[in-house]
């Protein structure tokens, strides 16, 4: 009886281990690591977008506009730097003065900087959630944080 048990346990891990290595061979060896891409012009528009001084304007009833600073005095290699202004069809949207601010985001990491009066990181709730999906899509690492998070826009 012992030996029947024992053999029938014997065939039942057989088995299971067969079919283990069956499922891991049709899946194929795992995938490297997604590597790291910057930023997309798009995506910088979004996240300034979303700053909470943008957000004040549209619960004001305007809109804001994201224009993108060219100036060769600017790090355009790290980061996309752009001017926000209030925009909208109502009289008081563009009533001067309609600057907000400016703001750079750094294509590497997606951190979003309010440049004026001293260059200093900026977050909230909304911000944090879109840059999370953002970091995961483009596969941006604790690594790749590390390497270009010190890097601050030369304003």
């Amino acid at each position: 009886m012992t030996r029947i048990l024992i053999g029938g346990l014997t065939l039942i891990l057989a088995t299971s281990s067969w079919l283990v290595g069956e499922s891991v061979a049709r899946r194929g060896p795992a995938l490297p690591p997604k590597e790291s891409q910057p930023l997309s012009l798009e995506e910088a528009k979004i996240l300034v977008y979303l700053v909470p001084e943008a957000e004040q304007v549209r619960k004001a009833g305007c809109d804001v506009t994201a224009a993108l600073q060219t100036n060769p005095k600017l790090d355009q290699t790290n980061f996309f730097t752009f001017w926000l202004i209030r925009s909208g069809t109502n009289k008081e949207c563009n009533t001067w003065p309609v600057d907000i601010s400016y703001f750079s985001v750094n294509k590497w990491t997606g951190d979003i900087w309010d440049d004026i009066p001293k260059p200093h990181r900026i977050s909230s709730p909304t911000l944090d959630g879109v840059l999370e999906i953002i970091r995961r899509e483009k596969g941006i690492s604790e690594t790749t944080i590390r390497k270009y998070g010190s890097l601050k826009p030369p304003i």
